[in-house]
């Protein structure tokens, strides 16, 4: 997660902020924990060789809730690689509304 002066004039040029570990580590325990990412398909031959997944979210615009837009275009980028990976469909929940959406 790269939080840059770009997106916002809270934050400085250098290593990561807290924050965007925090975000990252939330991202990454969702994908494990929630099981969204078949870890079958990252394998290219059982035993030898497996794909290693990097992803890099850079905001550009830091006005909103930033958790939400990472996860939600690491869901996209996921969904539109190559290899393509089958993917479980996550379901969020609005807390305004206490509605799904």
């Amino acid at each position: 997660m790269d939080l840059s002066p770009i997106c916002s004039s809270a934050f400085k040029a250098g290593p990561p902020s807290e924050q965007a570990q925090v975000v990252s580590e939330q991202i990454n325990r969702v994908l494990r924990e929630s099981k969204v990412l078949d870890l079958k398909d990252l394998c290219i031959e059982e035993g030898k060789a497996v794909w290693s997944l990097w992803l890099d979210v850079v905001c550009v615009s830091y006005d909103g809730n930033i958790y939400d837009a990472a996860l939600t275009s690491v869901m996209a980028a996921l969904a539109n690689s190559k290899p393509c990976f089958s993917l479980v469909c996550l379901t969020f929940i609005n807390d305004t509304t206490n509605g799904v959406t």
